[in-house]
């Protein structure tokens, strides 16, 4: 009898050990996100003077008793929100950037280091949500298309026109979702996450100083909203792509922003294009036009001549650089890059991602700068033809430099950026 109850309680045993093992086994992984804390608007408060300023220990402290937020009681410096869209569990931690800023002080120093940061955790965590000022968000998360491109994790920025201290606030809705958005792990892109839609990073634009729909993606459809549901409309988003992330942690700080107006001294963009610029985007009129003036002219075919790379992109919020007049045709016969659709925050820290890349050439650097590279602008036919001959060439290039050695061998890599 007490061999047959010691079998009978070893076999109970046994049976509840492997059913242990196998509800392990079962158990959804937790899906962990790491949270950079920039700065900006979000958690911001008024100082004794009545300035908004950043408040950290208060930020932090409000996202730890909010149970929409935090339920975890475990003081391990997570956060867990309560369970949505799945079964799993969602961890989060912050990494807190010192000092926090207004987004207005946002550098390319900053943008280097969000993206090495990133870069350095890639393998840790499932997705990135990174809480930013407003300002120049949209500069943000266009640069960071281009700096980690090729991820298999979303990376969304987000921010809030009014603090999460104040009461009717959009900061807690806008962590949220893009923390939801993250979870769903339908995107696999940088994006930002405002006003219940997620939009591509390198498409938005802030429109409103004042509304909570700050941005607008004027040139692109919309990648996901939350309203009953979270969706995404896998069409738009980017298709994964095979091969290991591209991370790049450099950029030129050399480049200027100027926009065209009609009485626009000639001096000025004379000025703008001296040394140590490397880069320009001219903002122009309507469809990609300037005046037809001599002396306009000859300054940018002077300054495309010497190497600086001009890339013509119109002022208009929606819409495409479309050389159908005689005043933008200039541009092109002189040299200048077609921007096409690109906004200007594209456009400007595209070029400042390509000029930092000191080991290609400029007429790589050109060629990447007509390549669609993170989706930053809209395919046609045309576009699409271009650039397909353009890397056969390339490709002819490469061919005859390591075949007869008719150049030197740090060109023969060129070509291999482009893929």
């Amino acid at each position: 009898m007490g061999y047959r109850m010691s079998q009978m309680i070893f076999y109970g045993l046994l049976i509840l050990a492997v059913d242990s093992c196998r509800v392990k086994r079962d158990a959804p992984e937790d899906i962990k996100i790491l949270v950079l804390y920039t700065g900006g608007t979000i958690g911001m408060d008024k100082n004794c003077d009545g300035k908004l300023v950043p408040q950290l220990k208060k930020f932090k402290q409000l996202i730890h008793s909010d149970r929409e937020l935090n339920i975890r009681t475990i003081d391990d410096d997570y956060y867990q929100l309560p369970h949505v869209d799945n079964s799993k569990t969602v961890l989060y931690k912050f990494k807190d950037y010192d000092p926090l800023i207004d987004s207005s002080d946002m550098s390319a120093k900053n943008w280097m280091k969000i993206a090495k940061d990133i870069a350095d955790e890639y393998d840790k965590w499932n997705g990135f949500v990174i809480l930013h000022g407003t300002d120049t968000l949209a500069y943000t998360s266009s640069v960071l298309s281009f700096m980690l491109r090729n991820i298999k994790k979303p990376v969304i920025v987000t921010g809030a026109q009014i603090p999460i201290f104040v009461p009717g606030n959009d900061a807690k809705h806008n962590i949220l979702s893009s923390l939801r958005f993250v979870v769903s792990g339908k995107v696999k892109e940088v994006c930002v996450c405002f006003a219940n839609k997620l939009m591509r990073g390198n498409r938005v634009m802030k429109y409103s100083a004042e509304a909570l729909t700050a941005f607008i993606s004027p040139n692109y459809g919309i990648l996901g909203d939350i309203s009953l549901e979270l969706k995404v409309d896998s069409q738009l988003t980017l298709p994964s792509c095979r091969g290991s992330p591209i991370f790049s942690h450099t950029l030129s700080e050399n480049v200027i922003l100027l926009q065209i107006f009609p009485t626009m001294p000639a001096e000025m963009l004379k000025n703008a294009l001296k040394a140590p610029t490397e880069g320009l985007v001219l903002l122009t009129f309507g469809a990609g036009n300037i005046p037809m003036r001599q002396d306009i002219i000859n300054i940018l075919k002077e300054a495309v001549g010497r190497g600086v790379l001009i890339i013509n992109v119109t002022q208009c919020p929606q819409g495409t650089v479309r050389l159908i007049y005689e005043n933008g045709k200039i541009l092109n016969e002189l040299g200048v890059i077609e921007g096409l659709d690109m906004t200007a925050e594209a456009a400007f820290t595209k070029l400042s991602y390509v000029l930092g890349r000191k080991d290609l050439s400029l007429q790589v650097k050109k060629l990447l700068m007509e390549k669609n590279l993170s989706g930053e602008y809209t395919e046609t036919k045309i576009t699409t033809l271009s650039t397909s001959i353009a890397l056969a060439y390339w490709y002819i290039r490469l061919f005859y430099i390591t075949q007869f050695n008719d150049e030197k061998c740090s060109r023969r890599m060129d070509i291999v950026i482009l893929s």
